[in-house]
């Protein structure tokens, strides 16, 4: 029927999957069917939340930044109360919206975030899980962007390290890290150890 939960689930997996072939706009119509179904139905409070969060990811990629840190924001505040602070996918909500506002130049509230939950994340999800490296490599980001690239050098090294022994180095997650080491190499004048890095 139009309101199982078996239906939700699959309309929420039809938005991400469309999300993932690029076409944001289906994938937001989706998804919103999904948080709406979601709603409705006892017990899947935690769902909604989930597929709020993908929506979040989803008006992030259209460039709708403001929608996108309100729906984050809103999304994580009810995680933390639903799921707790150190449910993985609270901390994944919280790593994105962090990484939102780093992109926005909003770099004091980007570090807030990620003040809160890192030492959480390495703690529940290790290391060299992929989420806790996007947190390096943002809280990197941030550093290079406010000129303490010594700083950055030590974060991005340190996630690259640690998701190279998790992943190998040539994960995603790992090169994002490593871009951000070369920067903070090259903007430290260690131009062959950055030529190296990239």
């Amino acid at each position: 029927g139009e309101e199982h939960g078996q239906t939700a689930m699959s309309i929420h997996n039809l938005g991400v999957t469309l999300a993932q072939l690029g076409r944001y706009d289906e994938a937001e119509e989706q998804l919103r069917r999904a948080v709406a179904l979601r709603k409705t139905r006892a017990g899947e409070g935690r769902s909604a939340l989930f597929s709020m969060s993908y929506l979040a990811d989803v008006l992030r990629a259209q460039g709708r930044f403001d929608e996108a840190e309100a729906l984050y924001v809103q999304t994580w505040e009810a995680q933390k109360t639903k799921c707790g602070s150190e449910d993985g996918e609270t901390l994944k909500t919280a790593s994105w919206l962090a990484e939102l506002r780093s992109l926005e130049g909003n770099f004091a509230a980007a570090e807030a975030v990620l003040d809160e939950i890192l030492d959480t994340q390495i703690r529940v999800r290790g290391e060299g899980h992929p989420d806790t490296l996007q947190s390096f490599t943002t809280l990197a980001h941030v550093c290079n962007e406010q000129g303490r690239f010594e700083e950055a050098l030590a974060v991005s090294t340190r996630a690259v390290k640690a998701g190279s022994a998790a992943l190998g180095p040539q994960h995603p997650a790992v090169l994002q890290a490593a871009k951000e080491k070369a920067r903070a190499l090259r903007s430290e004048e260690m131009i062959e150890e950055a030529i190296e890095e990239r």
